[in-house]
């Protein structure tokens, strides 16, 4: 949607989007054609469901969130789906049937019988709040709601959210438990007597202990995915890059991110990188996790070898074969799963990618890093909060090591003042 120009609006048909054309005028809008990393099938922006009163305002609403606010296609796609229900709803509900008409208790009544969670309420709110706000100065749709009677009931809705957020927390690993995949994964990475897979499952956990990624971006790694940098002091200085799909907008799919490498990073992506060469596929991917078998052909070349069930197979076998006291154990906020290469039903304390990137968040927490360097470090936008449920701030093994270093590789002061000088390259 164009600004105002004489009196008239302008509006795009077709919007250009990853190297192919998006009809404006089609009720599905379909992104996957250039999206190549993901294959989520909330890459489709859906208007059919919504009824045609108000369908061309969503779609302009839509337009306005990926454009102007760059949100990720995914979001949008949920974002109208929850409007397009929550509308339909408040029409079919109001005295008069009419959208224009819809008043303040209208939406409140159609939100609460849609929606069910707290906190899936309070972010609805939040998009009607900016849906009306939207079309009242692009539109001239004066809709008769009281955006404040809405504010207010958010900021409640908000309150309660926080407060659940606090205490239902994502779960960082137990130091003890931590350690021992630490030590585990490091012996057997190097260990030439042991399986080649299961090597370079252990090098690429071991990586993730430095580095708090997400499962995809794991894979997605590449082979050079970590730099030199000179200070100008003579002394050898590395960083890591790697591709972030979190922040997947119509108009750019995948963002190289900056982040830290510590010794142990460099020293256990060294070994990798050498031991990726006893695979007859290495030569074939530029990326670092390679497997010694045959997998499925991507239809996209830029596509990791390795996808995610075959990852997850290799994980729980590296856990399964290497670490079977550790979990056996009762581990606080670690969730018991079933293990495929096991055929007795007993459930087993494994930790998520996500255990592991919450544990990492929390060091650095633990360590006084700034909340605005560690959203850096883990690619969180400032706007989404993320701090309150991955920092364990209401655990007491945590609180008594507030100020400790507990992230192996990044302790000492030497480490720090590199790490300082990388934060200057940043801009870079």
């Amino acid at each position: 949607m164009s600004p105002e120009k004489d009196g008239y609006k302008t509006l795009v048909e077709l919007m250009p989007v990853q190297g192919h054309l998006v009809d404006y005028r089609s009720d599905e809008w379909d992104f996957k054609e250039g999206f190549k990393y993901q294959r989520r099938s909330n890459l489709k922006i859906r208007f059919d469901r919504a009824d045609e009163e108000f369908r061309v305002h969503l779609k302009d609403y839509a337009v306005m969130l990926l454009d102007s606010y760059e949100w990720k296609v995914s979001t949008v796609s949920s974002v109208i789906a929850m409007m397009s229900s929550i509308l339909n709803h408040a029409v079919n509900g109001s005295a008069y049937g009419m959208f224009i008409l819809l008043d303040t208790e209208d939406i409140i009544s159609s939100v609460e019988a849609v929606i069910s969670h707290s906190g899936s309420r309070r972010s609805a709110y939040s998009h009607i709040m900016r849906f009306i706000e939207f079309i009242r100065s692009s539109h001239s749709i004066f809709l008769p709601v009281d955006l404040d009677v809405i504010s207010k009931r958010m900021t409640i809705l908000s309150d309660i959210y926080r407060s659940r957020r606090q205490h239902n927390h994502h779960k960082r690993i137990p130091n003890a438990f931590y350690d021992s995949i630490l030590q585990t994964a490091d012996r057997v990475m190097r260990d030439d007597s042991q399986p080649f897979n299961m090597r370079m499952t252990a090098g690429i956990v071991l990586m993730n202990t430095q580095l708090g990624l997400r499962c995809l971006e794991i894979l997605a790694l590449e082979k050079d995915c970590i730099h030199e940098y000179n200070c100008g002091d003579g002394l050898r200085r590395y960083f890591t890059t790697y591709n972030c799909i979190k922040g997947a907008r119509a108009d750019v799919e995948v963002i190289q991110i900056k982040t830290i490498c510590t010794p142990l990073l460099l020293e256990t992506w060294s070994y990798m990188t050498e031991l990726r060469k006893q695979s007859p596929y290495s030569e074939q991917s530029r990326f670092l996790y390679t497997l010694d078998i045959v997998q499925k052909s991507n239809k996209a070349s830029e596509l990791p070898p390795v996808n995610r069930d075959t990852f997850a197979r290799q994980y729980k076998m590296f856990f399964g074969t290497y670490l079977k006291s550790e979990i056996e154990q009762d581990w606080k906020g670690i969730d018991r799963v079933k293990l495929p290469i096991r055929t007795d039903r007993n459930l087993y304390s494994i930790p998520t990618i996500h255990n592991f990137r919450v544990h990492f968040a929390t060091s650095l927490y633990a360590q006084d890093f700034p909340l605005d360097l560690i959203e850096s470090i883990m690619s969180h936008t400032p706007q989404s909060n993320s701090f309150d449920s991955y920092y364990a701030v209401d655990d007491e093994e945590f609180k008594t090591s507030r100020r400790t270093r507990q992230t192996k590789g990044l302790s000492g002061t030497d480490t720090e003042d590199e790490f300082d000088t990388f934060i200057e390259t940043l801009g870079e």
